[in-house]
């Protein structure tokens, strides 16, 4: 969306409405009805002059700013809830958590999934036809919660090369043994789906025992690295620890250098 929104008072509303567009008489607005964010009112003059005003256009009876509203809350990441709530506290008319999650569940989320869909095809058929389809790739997880309770994990898998997203799996804790099987389920999940499609050279993922294991066992002939951010950061973990040793006190102020030199 191109156009600028903006934040209307009630009072300001009214005034702007109390002239006549025809004969620039004093008119009476009243509010016939709103929906979320849309609002539709009806003057009348002194002169009998009628007209009709809506804040924003419509796809059949949906207001286009209810739709904008809802996918803004959901691509920003913030939790729908407290997002609502702000507006309540504002006094801002706002469609409810119910109405939200009608829009997400007829609009928003299907269209975000044709567009991936899309989106994915086509990137896996440029390198399918392309003079290679070997791949260098880099694999982690990201789970909702830290710690061992986590209950969905996103395992994704990007092309390093092309800095593109290649595929992503979402696991549920109780489809394997634990939260701390989700990773691993994860990378086995996105390399089934790209098998058929790309041939995945070299892989890139953090220390995780499963995974690396898992990868001799079962891949072999495939290259896997470990990612040198993870790698700094447990070498300063261990270099930290060495240095509150008694004899261990002139390491401390190595540790940053030592780790930048990983990079």
């Amino acid at each position: 969306m191109d156009e600028k929104q903006f934040l209307v008072s009630e009072t300001a509303l009214a005034e702007l409405l109390s002239v006549c567009r025809y004969c620039s008489a004093e008119c009476t607005p009243v509010i016939k009805f709103f929906r979320g964010t849309f609002i539709y009112t009806s003057s009348k003059c002194l002169n009998g002059h009628e007209f009709t005003w809506s804040s924003q256009p419509c796809h059949n009876t949906l207001p286009w700013s209810n739709l904008f509203t809802a996918i803004t809350i959901l691509t920003s990441g913030c939790n729908a809830t407290k997002v609502l709530q702000v507006f309540k506290n504002m006094n801002l008319q706002m469609f409810t958590a119910r109405t939200y999650n009608r829009l997400q569940a007829y609009y928003v989320v299907p269209s975000a999934t044709k567009t991936l869909d899309f989106e994915q095809s086509q990137l896996l058929t440029e390198i399918k036809d392309g003079p290679s389809q070997d791949v260098v790739v880099g694999g982690d997880a990201r789970c909702d919660s830290p710690g061992y309770s986590a209950k969905y994990g996103t395992y994704t898998i990007m092309d390093l090369e092309r800095n593109k997203i290649l595929d992503f799996q979402l696991v549920q804790s109780n489809e394997v043994k634990g939260s701390s099987h989700m990773e691993l389920e994860g990378l086995k999940r996105a390399m089934g789906f790209l098998k058929d499609q790309v041939n995945i050279k070299t892989l890139v993922t953090d220390r995780h025992s499963m995974v690396k294991k898992y990868m001799k066992d079962c891949h072999a002939e495939k290259n896997h690295y470990f990612d040198v951010w993870h790698i700094a950061k447990g070498l300063s973990k261990k270099l930290e620890t060495a240095s509150k040793r008694v004899s261990g006190e002139q390491i401390r102020p190595w540790i940053k250098s030592i780790a930048n030199h990983c990079h």
